[in-house]
């Protein structure tokens, strides 16, 4: 309860994923803020903090376990987003009181016992035109994520012209591609206390919808989604639907303070 004694809204944190940057969740936040106390921080080397050097994965998961109140919150991790949340939930679960991973992966590429994911050479691709021009390589990533994507022009031209007002750095950039290359939290997903809940696009190009099975056969217990009609942006492409997803998934307030 609040001094007023009003019950105080929950904490929901937002992690963007690789190339983004706080714009991506500008539509969805004033859907959420008057149910949630909504934090939709950049990640070091992105948006307004592109000056930032972009940390390894456990600096960067402390960073953002910082943000949460002692009493805990809930965290939404998106794309890369996602693999910094899972870090989050291993390294303080009392904190991380809801996991929610959104078009996202323990390990982005393919393994001989990991077959649904991006294929080495399609990250290799992008790394090396990478060192020939980062904006074109992060324009067809970006591309990439909304290919099949239920958007009109309009809503991909406000995308596209929101994260390149605010670049990344060209260093946030080369460290995220190696993140996304050589990161594999699937035993991490396995230790977790509690399952996180998965949302998967049956149109998504980076996170291929073949994964539900493995990520089942990882853990029997997650409560995992596949919007069959969705790509890589399913809070954007089904906006409505996603609230209504959040709110069926996030904790009671009485029970996660803010």
């Amino acid at each position: 309860m609040t001094a007023s004694g009003q019950t105080a809204r929950p904490t929901l944190l937002l992690l963007h994923g690789w190339g983004m940057n706080h714009a991506v969740w500008c539509d969805l936040l004033p859907r959420l803020q008057g149910e949630w106390r909504c934090l939709a921080p950049d990640l070091p080397g992105h948006g307004l903090r592109a000056g930032e050097p972009f940390p390894a994965l456990n600096a960067l998961a402390d960073e953002m376990l910082a943000r949460l109140p002692q009493a805990g919150g809930a965290v939404l991790g998106w794309s890369l987003g996602g693999l910094v949340a899972l870090r989050m939930a291993e390294r303080d679960p009392g904190r991380v009181r809801r996991l929610l991973l959104v078009a996202s992966s323990p390990r982005f590429v393919q393994a001989a016992d990991w077959p649904h994911a991006l294929a080495p050479e399609v990250l290799q691709a992008f790394a090396d035109g990478f060192v020939q021009d980062p904006l074109a390589t992060l324009r067809r990533f970006l591309a990439l994520q909304t290919r099949g994507a239920r958007l009109d022009r309009t809503q991909f031209h406000a995308l596209r012209d929101a994260v390149l007002a605010l670049p990344p750095s060209e260093a946030a950039l080369a460290a995220g591609l190696a993140l996304l290359r050589d990161t594999d939290l699937r035993p991490l997903v396995q230790r977790l206390q509690r399952p996180p809940a998965w949302l998967l696009g049956g149109e998504d190009r980076i996170v291929p919808v073949a994964v539900a099975r493995d990520l089942m056969r990882l853990r029997p217990d997650l409560d995992l989604e596949v919007w069959t009609r969705c790509a890589h942006l399913p809070f954007i492409e089904e906006a409505d639907g996603f609230v209504d997803w959040l709110r069926q998934r996030m904790m009671p307030a009485e029970s996660m303070p803010a």
